[in-house]
């Protein structure tokens, strides 16, 4: 830290550069760089505790603390712009994510108050703030949905979607409640057009294209494992991480590979990651056969008696059933 009596109060790893970001209870933020092991200090970033922040694709830093402020540091500790302050105390804070690397969206969304949403181009502190229903409640999560969408969880079990779009900045596109009490983690993929929210204990699947819950896919995180404090899916959406208040650490496969192969009426496909079952089409598709494999595989084969399985440029060979002859 930047001393010795300081604590650190947040931390964040950048996502394009090798630099852990520590955020103190006294305002500063500490960068120190993993590859050259030197540490920045950065003492008069902020007046009071760092409570929150978020870095983006282009290596900056985003970080807000309890005294309602609001700074851009690069990866080397530098200030890129005019601080803001905020009109209310801040929960959340998220960049907003782009797909296309030649037109950076510089703008970034936050919790300002119980109610609020912050809209802001911290370059021009240019912002716009969301209000909420009072029906809804207190506002407790808040996620990007692409770069044009914002899904806001609240303490009543609602949550909402709204839009960043310039003709329409603000306005509620949908809504849902998922239970009656408060949501603790939301986390969106788009590749499988799911919201994952977190709300006492359980975590439930809101599709995006009707934005309804899909009961089947919901989870149940045992008791002893507490409140969870994060969830985080894979890029492709096949599997969802979790962290619990009393340091659970668990890891749930929401979508198996689409890998089969078929011979006559017989298809074998994967029934789990690692396990493969053979199933005869021609009876109800009934499992014939089922074989735990010693990898993840990337392709499968099935034949008369055998199956291949492959990763890179290996392959295991199982055999499945004997001779019919």
């Amino acid at each position: 830290m930047a001393s010795k009596n300081d604590k650190a109060s947040f931390i964040s790893w950048s996502i394009t550069h090798p630099v852990l970001a520590i955020g103190s209870e006294k305002g500063s933020v500490v960068f120190f760089n993993r590859k050259t092991n030197r540490k920045i200090p950065c003492i008069s970033k902020h007046g009071k505790k760092v409570i929150i922040g978020d870095w983006n694709k282009e290596g900056n830093l985003i970080t807000a603390s309890e005294d309602r402020l609001i700074t851009v540091s690069n990866h080397q500790g530098d200030t890129m712009c005019e601080s803001f302050i905020a009109k209310s105390d801040l929960k959340v804070i998220k960049w907003c994510p782009y797909k296309d690397p030649a037109k950076p969206k510089k703008v970034c969304a936050a919790i300002c108050g119980p109610k609020s949403i912050l809209y802001l181009k911290p370059e021009t502190q240019d912002h716009f703030m969301f209000n909420f229903s009072s029906n809804y409640g207190k506002a407790t999560e808040m996620e990007w949905c692409g770069e044009n969408r914002i899904i806001v969880g609240f303490n009543s079990g609602y949550v909402n979607m709204v839009s960043t779009r310039a003709n329409e900045l603000g306005q509620e596109i949908s809504a849902c409640q998922v239970g009656t009490t408060p949501v603790e983690c939301i986390n969106v993929n788009l590749e499988v057009g799911k919201i994952a929210v977190a709300s006492q204990g359980s975590i439930r699947f809101i599709s995006l294209t009707d934005w309804k819950e899909v009961v089947a896919d919901r989870i149940e995180i045992t008791k002893s494992g507490g409140k969870v404090t994060k969830i985080d899916w894979t890029p492709d959406g096949s599997i969802l991480t979790v962290t619990t208040s009393n340091g659970y650490f668990l890891g749930f496969l929401t979508t198996i590979p689409q890998l089969f192969s078929a011979f006559e009426t017989n298809v074998a496909l994967l029934s789990s990651l690692t396990e493969l079952s053979v199933v005869d089409a021609s009876q109800n598709n009934m499992v014939v056969a089922k074989m735990e494999l010693e990898i993840e595989p990337g392709f499968v084969h099935l034949g008369t008696c055998h199956f291949a399985v492959g990763m890179n440029s290996s392959i295991w060979y199982y055999r499945w059933r004997d001779l019919p002859f």
